[in-house]
């Protein structure tokens, strides 16, 4: 499911980025709601298509083998946002300078 190791990984990085966890408060600093919404935000965006079309929401509320097609099209679907988001920030970190 959505619980893979890359995906975790980098939205983990994003979260962290978008609030920051203050280690000697024990406390995340500045966070909202909003600030947790645009973390997810990339992933919302690539799985809007699936959950707008009837046949990904056929095969999502259909049989074993039907929501393993679906769970199998979200990860991969969210893995390659994820490897491209990677992609796009090492490529501005790297002309950042």
């Amino acid at each position: 499911m959505l619980t893979g190791p890359a995906f975790t990984a980098h939205e983990e990085r994003r979260l962290h980025l978008i609030i920051p966890f203050d280690r000697e408060k024990q406390d995340y600093v500045d966070y909202s709601t909003l600030r947790l919404f645009a973390a997810v935000y990339p992933e919302d965006v690539t799985l809007a298509p699936l959950i707008a079309s009837s046949y990904w929401r056929r095969l999502a509320d259909g049989s074993e083998t039907e929501q393993a097609r679906f769970f199998a099209e979200v990860a991969t679907r969210v893995s390659s946002a994820a490897a491209a988001a990677g992609t796009r920030a090492a490529r501005s970190s790297s002309t950042a300078v």
